[in-house]
């Protein structure tokens, strides 16, 4: 079970909340609008008010402050009472979901520029508001409610070829939040040094093209010395953590790394430092006590691999990912300068694609052996059917025909040999 929903507004469930994320789970909240207490709200990965789903199937009708009319508020009002500040009652108005969502597609594009997909939007919408529902607002879906806010010119949409749905970037297409005025960071996107740029990070040819498929698809592959920079960090850091027996969650460690990186040299920026940590993730390779692979920020994650075992995961997750896109595979020279940053492991690369073709083939394999014998394998009622006997191996006619003979003279003496015995004791049977 990978998500729990829970029917309550209670704030006594809190502590429940905080240890199920803290196990790898996902939380989806739902109450009532009136009983369902702000920290716990917050506390859950996804709230739902309970007023919100009886709506779902009527449109809404929106008050005078752009947030939908409920009955409460007037009774609010006609009796005098304020609402409870510890209650998660109030929505934000629609101006203030404009605002988030603006803010939020800023703050992603400082750490990762480029347009992102709607449902991260949508995510890291209820990560910072968990009460976010765009129904509130007399929308069918988060797409219509992007669009308004497209609409207002707050953000840009484009059709994302290959989820088909939306990618989300700024109206300008510069994908990071315009300098504060009058502030000099002195640094780009308020995370790189001046004058930085992503040059270092891409790599020309068929190297390239090969960059840009498993850019496509996930965490954006890189070049092996960023990688290799920021795997050491990353190790070094979550293992001096467990030895002092602290744990270990991705909402906090990407901020960790990307400060040690701040001192190495070169610089690694922010937005480096999170892909390198994503594909590791994605390389399941970051794993939960319960031995699965962590899903959720929030829950606790710890390696048993050092550095280079970690490198070499990364480089077979990548071939792995370029195998299932049917990419061309056959330079090794390009997969050596993708996998180790230069040609000179050409033989390594071409020995480990072949590997991985061979084991994804015998998994292949195995996995239709299985689904055969599923259908066709008999079952345990059924008896086995006797093997055949070769004709070397089958006794002669003769032989079976006497020991036929002397099996029957033996159970024919068997009953006459039985009385017998008395004959032989006359003075027992006399007593």
């Amino acid at each position: 079970i990978d998500t729990f929903v829970l029917l309550s507004g209670d704030s006594d469930f809190t502590p429940l909340v905080h240890r199920l994320k803290e196990l790898d789970k996902r939380v989806i909240g739902i109450g009532t609008r009136r009983s369902t207490s702000r920290l716990l709200a917050e506390s859950v990965d996804e709230f739902i008010f309970y007023e919100s789903l009886k709506r779902k199937d009527s449109p809404s009708r929106d008050g005078r402050d752009g947030r939908p009319e409920r009955k409460a508020d007037k009774r609010e009002e006609r009796d005098g009472i304020e609402e409870d500040v510890d209650t998660a009652s109030r929505t934000l108005t629609r101006e203030e979901a404009f605002t988030l969502v603006s803010e939020t597609v800023q703050g992603i594009l400082r750490d990762d520029p480029g347009a992102v997909l709607a449902g991260l939007v949508k995510q890291s919408m209820q990560r910072k508001e968990p009460t976010f529902d765009e129904t509130e607002y007399g929308y069918s879906g988060f797409a219509r409610f992007l669009e308004a806010a497209r609409d207002k010119g707050l953000i840009a949409l484009a059709r994302d070829p290959r989820a088909g749905g939306y990618r989300v970037d700024l109206p300008n297409g510069s994908g990071a939040a315009p300098a504060e005025p009058g502030r000099d960071t002195g640094r780009k996107a308020d995370a790189e040094p001046e004058g930085e740029d992503d040059s270092d990070a891409m790599l020309d040819g068929h190297a390239g093209v090969l960059q840009g498929l498993l850019a496509g698809i996930g965490p954006h592959p890189l070049t092996h010395f960023i990688r290799h920079t920021v795997v050491h960090e990353f190790v070094d850091h979550v293992t001096e953590r467990q030895r002092r027996k602290k744990r270990n969650t991705l909402m906090y460690v990407y901020g960790d790394i990307a400060r040690r990186c701040r001192k190495t040299d070169p610089y690694v920026p922010p937005r480096y430092v999170k892909h390198v940590i994503n594909g590791i993730k994605a390389a399941g390779e970051l794993q939960h006590t319960s031995g699965e692979p962590v899903r959720s920020q929030s829950a606790h994650f710890m390696i048993e691999k050092d550095s280079e075992e970690l490198l070499d995961a990364l480089r077979r997750h990548y071939v792995g990912q370029l195998l299932g896109l049917g990419a061309d595979l056959t330079d090794s020279a390009a997969v050596s300068l993708l996998l180790w940053g230069d040609e000179d492991h050409a033989q390594q690369a071409e020995e480990m694609v072949a590997w991985i073709q061979h084991e994804r083939a015998q998994s292949e394999t195995d996995a239709g052996e299985e689904t055969v014998v599923e259908e066709g394998a008999p079952t345990s009622e059924d008896p086995p059917e006797a093997p055949a006997a070769d004709a070397d191996e089958a006794p002669e006619s003769g032989s079976v025909e006497a020991d036929a003979e002397e099996e029957a003279e033996t159970t024919a003496l068997e009953p006459e040999e039985a009385p017998a015995e008395p004959e032989e004791t006359p003075d027992a049977a006399e007593e």
